[in-house]
């Protein structure tokens, strides 16, 4: 089993408490080289994931991850509610996605990373 650091934002706080409180279910980031360090490629089911914002740790664990190539078959796949809340539309979800670099998005894709506590 390997331990996967997700670090989230300070400006991001509500989404550490989204997961903390069981509110998100489903972490997203984009897809990264196969020949970086920290490929997200080789996240697998059971894996620890340590996620920190703004001094504070939390501790989930992977139940399954789905990688998507292509970033509008993930808007269209996925229950937007889980990643980022209650009302989100396709179009608020690509400009949230988007900030944090459509470049990496485009061309490696995107993996949906279910989250469970044990």
């Amino acid at each position: 089993m390997k331990a996967w650091v997700l670090r989230i934002r300070k400006t991001d706080k509500v989404i550490f408490d989204r997961i903390k409180n069981g509110e998100k279910t489903v972490e997203t980031r984009p897809m990264n080289a196969p020949e970086s360090s920290k490929y997200y490629g080789q996240m697998k089911t059971g894996d620890r994931l340590v996620i920190l914002c703004d001094g504070q740790r939390l501790e989930k664990f992977v139940k399954a991850t789905r990688v998507y190539k292509d970033f509008e078959k993930y808007l269209d796949s996925e229950d937007l509610k889980n990643i980022l809340g209650e009302g989100t539309t396709k179009e608020s979800a690509r400009k949230v996605h988007y900030s944090f670099g459509r470049e990496r998005l485009d061309k490696y894709g995107i993996i949906a990373i279910d989250m469970e506590s044990r």
